[in-house]
């Protein structure tokens, strides 16, 4: 009977020390924290002046708000305001950079500026997200003046593959909208 009595006892007290555990793991927010709870610190900073006799990139298009590095094939697509870019990682200031333009209408953005919106910074298309889909093709969204669309690239000859498809809940409607993960086909 005392045995009994005995492992009773230390089960309760198993039980009592778990569940003071698990209130308090559970008040910390283990392990199950908030996005806003993530680690944002840059991994590397460097400062300007550290840039110094850096190649660079340039073209006439701005905003560069996206990018997609992806080391095997040593490419750097920078999606930007109404184009996008594919440069040779190991040297973006190469001036033969394979370019998709991909501005909005002029309708469209008439119908932007009839929303109110900025004809000098929100009104055109913005890339906004950069994605590989598979092994020959690349998807991208922009904000299309906000009438956000996504089109499919043809990686090899960099060109648009597909009609631009409805682009809502893949991509944001602004230029400084925060991005979401899409969810595309």
């Amino acid at each position: 009977m005392r045995r009994s009595a005995e492992m009773q006892g230390a089960r309760s007290s198993a039980l009592r020390l778990l569940l003071l555990i698990c209130c308090v793991c559970a008040t910390a927010g283990y392990p199950f924290k908030t996005p806003l709870d993530l680690d944002v610190i840059p991994r590397v900073t460097v400062l300007s002046n550290g840039l110094q006799g850096c190649r660079r990139f340039q073209s006439s298009a701005v905003n560069y708000s996206t990018m997609l590095l992806e080391a095997d094939s040593e490419r750097l697509y920078v999606g930007a305001r109404g184009a996008v870019f594919a440069l040779n990682a190991s040297d973006i200031s190469a001036s033969s950079a394979p370019t998709i333009e991909w501005e909005a209408s002029s309708e469209q953005k008439r119908q932007c500026l009839l929303k109110g919106k900025d004809n000098k910074t929100e009104c055109f298309n913005h890339i906004r997200f950069l994605q590989r889909f598979n092994s020959t093709h690349l998807y991208m969204c922009g904000t299309h003046a906000f009438r956000p669309l996504c089109a499919y690239i043809d990686e090899e000859r960099f060109v648009m593959s597909s009609q631009p498809e409805e682009g809502r809940d893949k991509c944001p409607y602004g230029p400084t909208t925060g991005l979401h993960c899409p969810h595309h086909r």
